[in-house]
């Protein structure tokens, strides 16, 4: 199918994913939904660190503001909450989840990114192709449509080729390992995404902005229900859950591009700076784990590029 080049004219929205985990509120409804289930005893499902709030969401609205001023408006999906973000040039909206999950209320709440993911598109008045954030990535220098599109309208996906086999191969090494209860680790999430509709490679994508088509996941949902509910039924992360991004990428026929030179990727095991020429992208991963003077560094680093 003959596509035609995106223009920035003709509407891209930004989606961000937001929680305050700190939220007295909030926390007590998550842990009355993971007592006594799996997600209780794995940090990397219900762990106070997934859900923490670094302020990292007004670095995000601000960096588009400041680097992609072509987006045409931006949506914050939360829980109940409002990060209370005034934006200067980009109209902003929050919108709760019981809009996108409206029809399927029997699934709320919910404390997983992936069934979230699962129905943004259904977010009202949403672009027909938008970009979806992770409220811990920013963007860290200007950016246009071509480094999200193709000239041919197709999405760029940043991340690496890998073989569904030798991915399915390391997921039974790794359940054998953990008898029977592997960490749900992002990449499965991805592998899972490519089995689902029989791909023989997927893609091992970075922590960038995704570019995301509503026709290619309402189309596809609209054939396969059973896989939307599929998804979106785990209250918590499951290692049985794919990627819906991934599946996104897969369908359309994304471009690959390698992230080396256009993501700085920070994490409490690596944490130092190291800047890069051609950096668009910033991703720092569980913010609250740094220690005081490197969390400043971040800090210091992210301010500096968004006062420039």
């Amino acid at each position: 199918m003959k596509r035609e080049r995106v223009d920035a004219n003709s509407g891209i929205d930004a989606v961000i994913l937001w929680v305050d985990g700190s939220d007295p509120v909030l926390a007590a409804k998550r842990r009355k939904y993971s007592a006594g289930t799996s997600a209780e005893t794995h940090d990397d499902i219900a762990g106070a660190t997934r859900f923490a709030d670094n302020g990292e969401v007004k670095w995000c609205v601000r960096s588009i503001e400041r680097f992609a001023p072509w987006i045409r408006k931006i949506y914050i999906v939360t829980d109940g909450q409002d990060p209370q973000i005034r934006t200067k040039r980009i109209p902003l909206e929050i919108v709760d989840h019981t809009v996108i999950f409206r029809g399927y209320e029997q699934y709320l709440p919910t404390f997983n990114s992936l069934s979230l993911e699962t129905m943004l598109w259904r977010i009202p008045g949403l672009s027909e192709r938008f970009l979806y954030f992770n409220d811990d990535i920013c963007l860290i220098s200007p950016t246009s449509e071509e480094d999200f599109f193709t000239p041919d309208g197709r999405p760029i996906a940043y991340g690496r080729k890998r073989s569904t086999a030798h991915g399915l191969t390391s997921l039974t090494i790794d359940r054998v390992r953990s008898l029977g209860n592997p960490k749900v680790k992002f990449r499965y999430m991805m592998l899972n995404a490519a089995t689902l509709i029989g791909r023989k490679e997927f893609f091992l994508l970075e922590h960038t902005p995704y570019n995301v088509s509503r026709e290619v996941l309402s189309g596809y949902y609209s054939e396969n229900p059973e896989a939307m509910v599929r998804n979106l039924r785990h209250r918590f992360r499951d290692i049985k859950q794919y990627s819906p991004i991934e599946l996104n990428y897969l369908l359309a026929g994304a471009e690959l591009r390698d992230a080396s030179e256009a993501l700085i990727y920070l994490e409490p095991k690596q944490r130092k700076i190291e800047p890069k020429a051609g950096a668009k992208f910033l991703c720092v991963n569980s913010l609250d784990q740094f220690e005081e003077a490197e969390r400043q560094a971040v800090v210091n680093f992210i301010e500096s590029r968004l006062h420039k």
